[in-house]
């Protein structure tokens, strides 16, 4: 799940696939300002690096002062602590569902594009970066609620050319809180 972290290792830990990305359909009138807040991780593409040998993955994500901008804090419980990244996105004017994130200064931009979501209680996120002769993929499942089930949205993310073998499914019980992210209570709702 979480946006895109280390994306800039393409092909280390994703879905290869041969031939020029596919293009999904994305969530038509996507709002921004809905989709803000903390998202659990249900479902995502094996191996990502993230996410191996973690649990109770969450994503907050939240305006920033710089227009335009979302603050994306992505925390992963391991070995009895949390650890957490802060980043950016930046989605494009034309089509706010398609994002790009920033992890780190040097760091390529990473796809993500929100496929469906209701705001309320899922979405359905697909990313994919060319490599020359193919390209590789992730994907999640996001829900509001450690405990949606996620199972009637599996077949969107077979849609995309993924074998259900690929996926993960995160553990979300028993979770402690996740950490509250630096400097959430400043930030201001952008227009």
């Amino acid at each position: 799940m979480l946006l895109v972290l280390l994306m800039s290792l393409q092909g280390a830990y994703s879905y290869f696939n041969w031939g020029p990305c596919p293009n999904p359909t994305l969530q038509p009138n996507f709002n921004i300002v809905n989709y803000l807040g903390l998202w659990y991780d249900m479902a995502h593409v094996k191996d990502f690096i993230w996410e191996i040998g973690g649990e109770c993955d969450v994503a907050q994500y939240s305006t920033s002062t710089t227009p335009g901008t979302i603050v994306v804090y992505n925390s992963e419980y391991k070995n009895n602590n949390w650890s957490s990244f802060k980043g950016s996105a930046t989605c494009e004017s034309s089509d706010p569902a398609h994002c790009s994130v920033t992890f780190f200064k040097e760091a390529t931009p990473g796809d993500y594009r929100i496929v469906e979501t209701d705001y309320t209680n899922y979405s359905v996120v697909f990313s994919c970066m060319g490599n020359g002769l193919g390209h590789d993929m992730w994907a999640w499942i996001l829900a509001r609620s450690q405990s949606f089930n996620y199972t009637s949205l599996i077949p969107t993310l077979l849609s995309f050319g993924f074998p259900q073998s690929e996926f993960a499914f995160t553990v979300q019980t028993g979770c402690p809180a996740p950490p509250t992210p630096p400097g959430y209570d400043e930030v201001i709702i952008y227009e």
